[in-house]
């Protein structure tokens, strides 16, 4: 059977939403501090990974009693913690992946964080990253059904490519019809959907999606 599974990483935990609430994630793997911040949320440790330069000598004794597995790696090395875990991730038979503790901190960190979601999609892995106020999806050319969002009710829509050609969206407040999209263009900033579910279709580029419960 495919995993649903989440890596929470060591970023600012005011950043975070309540991880007790996504209940269909089976597998949790927690990166350096972020394996705390799951002993802490009360949720199993299912793989500890990282230099843990990031926690005390308490909190890493804390890590290796609660986690069913603990890989510990050198602080200098050619991978961040984050990509070390994808790398195991990358091993399961994975349905999607969700990251948390990615976003809030460091910004070149976070732009890194989102700049991999393209090379993960592309390598056929279904990502998502979440944050207390946010929702961040990477699409690939195609018809993609945006399913109502109780929580994160507004949508932005940005060129990760060059362009993202052929866009439309139905459902929309501000609905588009084989429009272009270059990145750095606002327009497509802060829309909300009418009705049922947003459908977006787009031949070529490459297009997060980023909801939020901000206004």
């Amino acid at each position: 059977m495919k995993k649903h599974v989440a890596i929470v990483a060591g970023g600012d935990p005011f950043h975070l939403p309540q991880l007790s609430n996504y209940p269909l994630i089976d597998t949790w793997i927690g990166c350096d501090y972020g394996a705390y911040l799951l002993v802490e949320a009360g949720l199993p440790v299912d793989i500890a990974i990282g230099d843990f330069d990031s926690v005390t000598p308490a909190q890493l004794a804390v890590i290796k009693k609660e986690a069913a597995s603990v890989q510990a790696f050198p602080v200098e090395k050619d991978k961040s913690d984050l990509e070390l875990a994808i790398d195991v991730v990358q091993t399961l038979n994975v349905a999607s992946l969700t990251l948390f503790g990615v976003t809030g901190g460091r910004l070149d960190h976070e732009l890194s964080n989102i700049f991999l979601m393209e090379r993960l999609k592309k390598a056929g892995l279904p990502i998502t990253i979440i944050d207390e106020h946010h929702q961040i999806d990477l699409f690939l050319p195609g018809v993609h059904v945006i399913k109502d969002d109780k929580v994160f009710q507004n949508y932005s829509f940005l060129a990760l490519s060059d362009t993202v050609e052929g866009v439309t969206l139905e459902n929309a407040y501000y609905p588009l019809t084989d429009a272009t999209i270059t990145r750095g263009d606002s327009l497509t900033l802060s829309n909300k959907k009418v009705k049922d579910d947003l459908i977006l279709t787009f031949r070529q580029g490459v297009l997060l999606v980023i909801r939020t419960d901000l206004t």
